[in-house]
Order: C-alpha cells, then structure tokens, then sequence
C-alpha cells in the first residue's frame, strides 16, 4: 500500500513538474491521479453512509468580489520559523507532505468565538455581495434592504454562529494563505498579526465565509473513507509544495455520532508514522497558532483526535471508522464560485428597483434553533432526521448540511433541504429534555418564508408543523396553551410583505393555519380542533419602492372552525384601517367585514 502511494505520488510529481499551467487554474478541483488508488480502498470497504442522496446542480448568482487590496502582494509562504508548541508531533523537515502553511503565522492569533459582545456577523450588505441585488426588496442611500426571506436567512446564518465561527476561520485563513485574500485588508502583513477585538471588516469577512457552507451546496465529502481522505490531502499538498497552479485545498470537518458537535480544521500536512498510522497536521482555530494532529490508521481504516471547546477546558477524543462518515472534506474552490441563493426569488422585480434575477433554487432549507429533537416526514411516511446517533433520510433528493461551527457546547442542529413540491411535517419532540426548552423553526424558499418562534417546549411535549408543497401555507399544532408566534414572508411584484400573528393559547390546544395568497393578496387565519373562540394579534410591514410601512393590531376575533382573510392588497398604508373578512361556515362566502384600525 505504502510502496504504491509513494510510486504514484512520484509519478504525479514528476508530471506537474513537466506541465506548465496559467494562473487561472488555481484552486480547481483534481481530476483525482488517486481514483484507482480510492477505488481499490472502496472497493474493501463497506458502503457509504452519506446523508445527502443528491448533488444540486449548480447554479451560476453572482461570484462574490474578494477583498484584495490590489495594491499590495499578499505574503504567501510563512516568512519565519513556527513556534514550536507543546502538541507539534513532528519538525517541519519531519513531515512528508507539506503544503507550506503553518498555523504561526498562517492562522489568526485569537481563537475560535460566539456571539459575545462587540462582534459583528453578516450584514445586509455582506449578504448582498454573496447573492447579488435579487437578495435586495430595494436599495435605500444605496445600500441593500433585504426581502422578509433574506433577512431571515441572514437571522438564521447568524445565530448559528453563537456556536462558534471556526468555518470561517478555516476558510479564510487558507484563502489568505494561497493569495486570494491579503490580510492587509484588514489591517496586518500576516494572518497571525490580526487583530479581532474592534475589527468589524475581519469579523463580518469571518462570517460571510463560515456561512458558504451552506450556499456551496453538495460539495462536503460524506462519502470518502479516513484513508481516501488522506490519499487525496496528500496528493494536493505534493502538487501545491511543487508549484503547481492546479491544486484544491480543502478544510476538514469532524463530528461526533449524529453529526454533532462539528468542527471545521485546516489541514496543511501529511506525515506516515511507524506501522500503519498516519498523521495529518491541521490548524485548529481553538487552539491559536499551534500544531495538532489527526490520527490516522490505515489498516483500520479508523480516525481519530483530541479537541476541546479551548485550550482551557477538558479534551474530547473525536474518533469515526469508514462507515461512521464523520471526517469529511469541503473544497475550498466550491466557495469561490457563484453560490445558489436559497431565498431567492429568482424573477425579474416588476417594482423598477433594477434587481438582478438570480436562479430559483431546487429546495426549502428548514432550520431548527433549540434543543429538541426534530423529525421531517413526507405524505407517503418517509423520513429525514436524526433517530438516535443515526441520521435517516428517505425522502427522494432530500439533503441535510451538518453545522460546524466548533464551539461544542452550542452544537446546532442540521440544515436540511427538502425539494420544493414537497409537503411535509416536522414533528418536535422534546423527550430528552429534563428542564423546559425555547424553539423555533423556520422553512426558507425562493421568495418565501414560514416560521414558529418562541416555541416553549416541556419535557414530553410533542408538537407537529406542517407546511404546504406549494410553501404558501403552514399549520402549527400543539395539546398545549402555550402561546407562540408564527411568521409568513413573501416576495410579489406589488410589494413585499412580512406578517407576525400571535393567537391567544386555548386551554386544550389548537391547530392553526395561516395560508397566503399572492395573486389575490390575502393572509387566510383559520383554527381547528376545539370550539374555542379566541382572538389573535397582527404585525405586517409592507416592504414597497420609497419605504416600509407597518400596521399593528391586537384582539381580532378567530372562531373555531372559521377562517379570516386579511385583504392586505386593499390596505391604503400606515395610518390606515385593514380589512378583514370572515367566512363563519367555511364554505367560501365572507359572511362578516370589518376594518380593524390601526394601533400604531
């Protein structure tokens, strides 16, 4: 096995060496000299477990414009000799493999972090220059107003981060290293001479590419083994220490059962230990400016590495096996293409603000904040979600995104992706949990959103979410008379519109349904299950041209088995009164009106 890599890695060598190649070949995918090599090593392993069933085809947005100062030539290499740090495995003229890049003083000095104080995540702004003016309802002063979608995708993205932000960290600072982005853009020579503390630019650029890993949709490795991966790492730095503009870099991703707790490092050299066990050195954005180690054994085909949240708190050993999928690779040329919008409506505006139109994308994202267990099902009963340690996923062309974020204390729950078309039910179990618990859940699709915040959850409770194939309709049911809100966004060629309602908590629980109707311009509220009358509030802000534009309304009547229809289309603006209309029977006739004023 040993003889034949070293041969191979030769021959790729001595070929790279013999092949001149122009400067816009850098950092494009490997046309894989190691595929016979993998295949052989598939070929005695078992199966692959991945979660996503089906690559996304890619769709073109907008490339985001990196920042490099033009004027200045970014440092490369690493210009001096790395400290020397109590968990170096090997000296630098040890190590077999070598890209070149070291954690002193190629990674940042300060360590991985939440959403403390004073830090800054993405702004409108950072998501207009990664999805371009169809993630914008208008532009005010010249800067992007986001759709009731995109804000809350940004809203979504950002929490997420509070979790840690060590995507971002392994990205940037590999994009820095290979000469896409200088650090003097941010103020220092060299990656490790940057400051966090006061720095917005580093942070917001530190957030924007954590959150590619999401947008780069279908390019995480879930499918290659502990050894396949390191064949492929080394085969990358062989052709990146011999000059070649045709290499990937990648960043690795670790996890525990049931992709928790995940981590991204930045992996940098290949060495072979005595017997089977092979090293790959990695930057790790927890542990600043040090040299650490995975841990590799070939004829196992296992993995395995000691991390912590940071170097002051207790070690975990993160290990996996070639069917467990739990060391993965990410490329990092997938973030420097255009990348596929989620909320993006994908049509041209009919409102004159000069939108770009950006490609509608194939899926519903459905994000989930709170500890809670969380189960998707399809109308023919097949699942997607994680059952015990085990991740399911039945449901044709469904995929689901393992978060890193690195700060395991705050392990968020997955993105899945359901295709648009599909109806669904999540289902949100609380049966672990031995104390209450905060949550909502959010689907995001082109041009559309449907959430319900400020879930409260007690141990047992199990609540149901259902939302319609076409994404215009979503029904909450609960046996409780806790009393959350639930949010419905949409893009249309009037205007764009996001709504807020809060219904009043039956004492024997409800299922409530709110619909839109973009066509004919109406919010349908209806409740099943009991023959309560209750009432609801109502929050709607009306994104147009000039401005936004909010109306506000408390105790609206809801009678059981009835509906109400919100004539929003009719509403003259702020200020004004809004009509609303009953239909008592359900049977299609409005049988009552009224204009609700406004509370504003």
């Amino acid at each position: 096995m040993h003889s034949n890599f070293r041969t191979l890695i030769t021959s790729i060598l001595v070929a790279v060496l013999l092949t001149s190649c122009s400067a816009e070949e850098v950092l494009v995918p490997l046309a894989t000299e190691l595929a016979s090599q993998n295949a052989t090593e598939a070929a005695r392993t078992p199966a692959a477990e991945t979660g996503a069933t089906k690559t996304p085809k890619k769709r073109a947005t907008r490339t985001p414009a990196a920042k490099v100062d033009a004027t200045k030539t970014p440092k490369r290499r690493a210009t001096r000799t790395p400290t020397a740090q109590p968990d170096a495995a090997v000296d630098a003229a040890e190590i077999e493999v070598d890209s070149g890049f070291r954690p002193d003083p190629n990674g940042f000095s300060f360590p991985n972090y939440g959403n403390e104080d004073g830090i800054t995540n993405l702004t409108p702004a950072d998501v207009h220059r990664m999805f371009g003016d169809s993630a914008c309802t208008r532009f005010k002063n010249g800067e992007c107003v986001l759709t009731p979608a995109g804000k809350k995708w940004m809203r979504e993205s950002n929490k997420v981060m509070d979790g840690g932000h060590c995507e971002g960290f392994a990205v940037l600072s590999s994009l820095m290293y290979v000469g896409k982005i200088s650090p003097q853009t941010f103020g220092a020579d060299m990656p490790d001479q940057l400051e966090l503390e006061d720095n917005m630019d580093l942070q917001r650029e530190i957030a924007y590419w954590f959150t590619t890993q999401y947008t780069s949709k279908g390019t995480e490795r879930f499918d290659m083994t502990p050894v396949q991966i390191i064949n492929e790492l080394a085969a990358q730095f062989k052709r990146e220490a011999a000059g070649s503009k045709k290499f990937e870099s990648y960043v690795i991703g670790i996890y525990k059962p049931g992709y928790e707790e995940g981590h991204a490092v930045t992996p940098y050299a290949v060495n072979e230990l005595d017997g089977d066990k092979v090293e790959i050195l990695i930057y790790d954005n927890n542990y600043p400016l040090e040299q650490r180690a995975i841990l590799v054994d070939r004829k196992k085909n296992t993995w395995q590495y000691q991390a912590s949240t940071n170097p002051k708190e207790q070690e975990s050993l993160y290990k996996g096996t070639a069917r467990s999928k739990t060391l993965t690779i990410a490329p990092l040329s997938a973030r420097l293409k255009p990348q596929e919008c989620p909320f993006c409506d994908g049509e041209e505006s009919g409102r004159g603000v000069g939108k770009l139109g950006a490609p509608v994308t194939e899926y519903n994202e459905i994000w989930l904040d709170g500890e809670v267990g969380l189960l998707l099902t399809d109308a023919q009963g097949r699942r997607l979600g994680l059952i015990g340690e085990e991740m399911i996923n039945e449901i044709p062309d469904a995929q689901f995104m393992p978060v890193r974020s690195g700060l395991w204390s705050d392990s968020h729950a997955p993105v899945y992706r359901i295709p648009r078309g599909v109806a669904f039910t999540a289902t949100l179990d609380s049966g672990k949990l031995t104390t209450d618990e905060l949550a909502s859940l959010t689907m995001i699709g082109p041009g559309y959103t449907l959430a319900v915040d400020g879930i409260e959850l007690t141990p047992g409770q199990v609540d149901v979410i259902a939302f319609a194939a076409d994404g215009r309709a979503i029904s909450y049911k609960t046996a409780t008379d806790l009393t959350p809100f639930i949010t419905v966004g949409i893009e249309t060629d009037a205007a764009d519109y996001e709504f807020e309602v809060i219904a009043e908590g039956d004492e024997d629980g409800q299922d409530l349904t709110l619909r839109i109707d973009p066509s004919a311009a109406f919010l349908a509220i209806s409740k099943r299950g009991n023959d309560q009358t209750s009432t609801y509030d109502l929050a709607m802000t009306r994104y147009g041209d000039e401005d936004d534009e909010e109306f506000e309304a408390t105790g609206i009547e809801l009678v059981a088995d009835a509906t109400d229809y919100i004539r929003y289309g009719e509403w003259v603006g702020a200020g004004k009164p809004l009509r609303v209309e009953f239909d008592i029977d359900n049977d299609g006739t409005m049988d009552e009106s009224v204009d609700v004023n406004d509370a504003k």
